[in-house]
């Protein structure tokens, strides 16, 4: 007999296992740490309260399936609206091969919400999310590569993803030479691998970005709300992600006045992941992101790697930014249609901060 219900904390040891082995390709086992970050991270955190709940598939008195949700405010055409952001979304198919990974998605649907999005769903999600009534926000599910090593950066991306003796006695050699071609790169097109900016940049913490958030605040009809403590707490977990050392910077221009922010991961030697980005006037988002890659590039990372913004594209473009379809999606679902026509027309101030993408779920070794 199969039922649905909310997920509770004494769940989180089964979940935790469920995870392990279906996500994971590991055997079910307990991982005390994995189950007390997801009792934290969906039943903890500061947006909960409101009916929104994570969901438990259960069969045989068993949990085979498992999906996450979170609630986030944002603000749509000037009103508060409820979000309800999917994370973590897996079924056992040894021991269920029913429908219940689309029975949790209609569930989920079927909530309270104004808004289910998730930035980071797998294929396999992606075929039950539009069957279930979802949709693929096809503007937002690019990500954009800015390199600032280009040996670096084809390490990172192609060959450390093979395996194999000649595979690795490849990459060994890129290594080797690598980091000299690198410099002589950086030497000749100072301006394609070493880019500066006419602003300059601050590192802030929570309280000096929150300020700035909200004096400058984002020109989309579909935008987050954020609130100084829980926002804190959002960034206090996104630092916490072994995804490389978050860092918080404002931006200003050349009168001193505070014209964007960018929210990264840096990585030394590899790929620096932005959360977020964005700036007061469209004409100065080319020198806010330049910004970025300077910093990033001073810090050693091999490249910069982001979520497209549709508004940005252009931007994007003329500052040497290659675009790539990765193996997840961006999938909304809402029953009015105007805030998804909204998004599919690219006008949501959707980033990586406000979707699932700052938890430590993937990154993490467990």
């Amino acid at each position: 007999m199969a039922e649905m219900r909310e997920f509770r904390p004494e769940d989180s040891a089964e979940v935790a296992s469920l995870y392990l082995k279906v996500m994971r390709g590991r055997p079910a086992s307990t991982n005390s740490k994995l189950a007390s970050y997801f009792e934290h991270i969906f039943l903890e955190n500061p947006w909960r309260g409101n009916g929104i709940e994570s969901l438990v598939y259960i069969e045989n008195t068993r949990i085979v399936g498992f999906l996450a949700a979170m609630s986030r405010p944002m603000i749509f055409n000037g009103r508060e609206i409820t979000v309800c952001v999917g994370s973590q979304f897996f079924i056992d198919r040894e021991a269920h091969r029913g429908m219940g990974a689309f029975a949790l998605l209609r569930k989920l649907f079927s909530g309270p919400q104004d808004l289910t999005l998730t930035d980071g769903a797998a294929e396999a999600s992606a075929k039950v999310w539009e069957p279930a009534g979802g949709d693929i926000a096809r503007l937002y599910a690019f990500n954009w590569i800015r390199a600032l090593k280009p040996f670096a950066t084809i390490q990172e991306h192609s060959i450390r993803r093979k395996s194999g003796t000649s595979w690795d006695a490849l990459n060994g050699v890129i290594g080797f030479f690598g980091s000299a071609v690198d410099v002589l790169a950086q030497r000749a097109f100072p301006g394609g691998f070493s880019p500066s900016s006419p602003f300059q940049t601050l590192d802030v913490d929570a309280n000096g970005l929150f300020d700035t958030i909200t004096e400058i605040g984002w020109k989309e009809k579909l935008k987050p709300k954020y609130e100084r403590e829980s926002f804190t707490w959002l960034l206090q977990e996104a630092a916490a992600a072994p995804s490389g050392e978050l860092r918080k910077k404002v931006v200003y221009d050349q009168t001193g006045k505070a014209c964007g922010w960018f929210v990264y991961y840096l990585n030394p030697g590899g790929v620096c992941s932005v959360l977020q980005i964005y700036s007061r006037r469209t004409d100065q988002f080319r020198g806010v992101l330049r910004a970025l890659f300077a910093d990033a590039a001073q810090g050693g990372g091999a490249c910069v790697k982001g979520q497209s913004q549709p508004k940005q594209l252009v931007d994007l473009t003329e500052e040497h930014c290659l675009f790539r379809q990765p193996n997840s999606s961006v999938l909304v679902q809402s029953r009015d249609t105007a805030i998804t026509a909204a998004i599919h027309r690219g006008d949501a101030a959707l980033s990586r901060l406000d979707g699932e993408c700052w938890l430590r779920f993937a990154p993490e070794k467990w």
